[in-house]
């Protein structure tokens, strides 16, 4: 997943273990692998997650993981989209095609993640009023 240290503030209500087991999972590549790796079971994993404990440190080294993740992508977006370009531009028509829908296809998706953060932020913001007011 990544070398980085994906929780590195483990909640103080887990035990060493837990902590240990949770650094490993979510650095390895699949769940099984990092069960392997921590020398955990599945089922203990699973067990642990119906612990708050456990549950908020997995969630807070998800988003941690996937804040690193977007941070990454976010590097390499202008040159994944100058790429497309070149493509667009192809003598191949196969190629030409797909990249055109690939570029259609995320720009929808791009306008409606826009439209819709305007919209949660209008929300937001009657739903602020309406408690201040």
């Amino acid at each position: 997943m990544t070398e980085s240290n994906p929780n590195p503030t483990p909640s103080p209500r887990l035990t060493a273990r837990q902590k240990r087991a949770l650094g490993i999972v979510m650095a390895a590549p699949t769940l099984t692998e990092g069960c392997r790796l921590a020398g955990i079971c599945r089922s203990t994993w699973w067990a642990w997650r119906k612990q708050e404990a456990f549950k908020d440190a997995v969630a807070a080294a998800e988003d941690q993981l996937l804040e690193e993740g977007l941070a990454r992508l976010k590097g390499g977006f202008l040159r994944a989209v100058e790429t497309l370009e070149e493509l667009r531009v192809s003598k191949n028509d196969g190629v030409r095609l797909q990249a055109c829908t690939v570029a259609i296809n995320h720009a929808l998706r791009a306008a409606e993640t826009l439209d819709l953060r305007k919209r949660v932020a209008l929300l937001e913001a009657r739903d602020k009023e309406r408690l201040n007011g």
